[in-house]
This record gives structure tokens, sequence and C-alpha cells, in this order.
């Protein structure tokens, strides 16, 4: 299967992703371009967003790593469905004025972080056998 596709059928497109320092009360279509123009490339991106300044970095998917932007779909039977709609490789991580330095800062980031981790904890389960003080040693460590 080649990159942007999924499944035999369906091909996605691209989408850019951006992550935005704040919640927008709307969910639809919007003329985008209109309201958020981004300056420069690379690692060095500026925008402004009513108003406010806005300072972006481009931060790529790991490897092997595809981001999807999903909708809700109603099945005939009435069930709610997640239907895959565009895909994306990087998102850029917008921060009010500055780029901060230290990594909890960074949503997206600290959730590439998260998953690496996690690939890591999957790999070493399986292939150590599991006894049930581990299990539960991990169940502590995680609701704690």
């Amino acid at each position: 299967m080649s990159e942007g596709e999924v499944g035999r059928d369906r091909v996605l497109c691209d989408v850019t992703v951006q992550h935005l320092p704040c919640e927008i009360q709307y969910t639809g279509g919007a003329p985008i371009s209109t309201y958020f123009v981004v300056k420069g490339d690379g690692e060095g991106k500026e925008a402004t967003f009513r108003g406010r300044l806005l300072k972006g970095e481009v931060i790529s998917l790991p490897e092997k790593t595809s981001g999807f932007v999903m909708s809700k779909k109603i099945t005939p039977d009435g069930k709610e469905r997640l239907e895959i709609e565009k895909s994306f490789k990087e998102v850029t991580e917008w921060f009010a004025d500055e780029i901060p330095t230290d990594k909890e800062s960074h949503a997206i980031k600290s959730c590439i972080e998260y998953m690496k981790m996690m690939e890591q904890v999957v790999s070493f389960l399986q292939s150590h056998p599991v006894d049930s003080e581990l299990v539960f040693l991990l169940q502590q460590a995680y609701t704690n």
C-alpha cells in the first residue's frame, strides 16, 4: 500500500494540520486562509489569529506513523462510527508569542514521546513472560 492510501480502494488527500493554543467554538468548514495567514517555512513560522501573534514549529510524526482526520458518521442501523477523511504526516504546533524551550509545553511532542514509550513497553511485554506481579505494578504506576 502506498503512502496516502487506506485499504485497497480509498486514497486519502493529505491535509495540513495546525494545533492552536486555544479552543475555537466551531466545527465545520471555514475559509481558513482568510483568517489564518502563515508566514515563513520550515521551523520558523509566524501567524496571527484574531490579532494575536503566534509562533509555530513543524513536528513530523514518527516513521511508520500517520495521523488521520476523522468524522463521525451514522450507519443505516443508527450506530455511530468514525470514518477517515484525510491523513497527515506532520503537525504545526502554535504557541502564543514564543516557542517554549521546555518539552512539557509541547503537547504534540509529549504525545509522540508517549507513543514511543508505549511502543517500547509493548515490545518488552511481547518478548518477556509476564507475571501477575508485573501486571499489578504496571497497573499501580498507571493509576497513581
